[in-house]
């Protein structure tokens, strides 16, 4: 068999005259895959899709693009190659999960009564922020103490963090 070979799927090369697939030396980067043969530069490999990458060098399948963007993470961008190019949940948002795509999708909002100034949370207890005393808030979402209301003329809390105009005394 004196045809010429192809490199195989995840490698590539810009040389002429190779005598193996083992001479195929360049790999699909960080971030990219391919299932085609005969590539002949990296740009020719594929993007690994939004929300997820991989640091993982000559993979062959989208599947193979197997990390997923971690909670309080998310990515609009293809051909990541790793976690930390994930973007972080705004504040006032967290979410648990994983290989999300926009900002939007980080749905959960922290409870009435609390709010977070810190980006990339997980849970509502992350939400350590409590509206302070003569204060209080019925909204979700909220990303600093200066968006809880002010207890009506007459009234007062000692409280953090409470929820309704009604737990001010007056």
């Amino acid at each position: 068999d004196n045809q010429c070979k192809l490199c195989s799927a995840g490698r590539w090369s810009a040389a002429t005259g190779l005598t193996s697939n083992d001479d195929c030396q360049g790999h699909c980067s960080a971030g990219k895959w391919s299932d085609q043969t005969g590539r002949s530069a990296d740009n020719q490999c594929k993007l690994c899709s939004a929300g997820r990458w991989s640091a993982a060098t000559g993979i062959t399948t989208a599947d193979d693009c197997q990390g997923r963007c971690s909670a309080g993470k998310w990515s609009d961008q293809t051909g990541r190659s790793a976690d930390n190019q994930c973007k972080l949940c705004s504040a006032g948002k967290w979410s648990t999960a994983t290989g999300i795509t926009t900002d939007a999708d980080c749905t959960n909002l922290c409870s009435a009564g609390r709010w977070s100034a810190a980006t990339g949370l997980t849970s509502n207890d992350e939400c350590e922020g409590r509206c302070s005393v003569g204060k209080w808030s019925d909204q979700t979402g909220r990303s600093s103490d200066n968006q809880c209301k002010l207890c009506s003329a007459g009234r007062w809390s000692a409280a953090t963090g409470i929820t309704t105009a009604d737990d001010c005394q007056g």
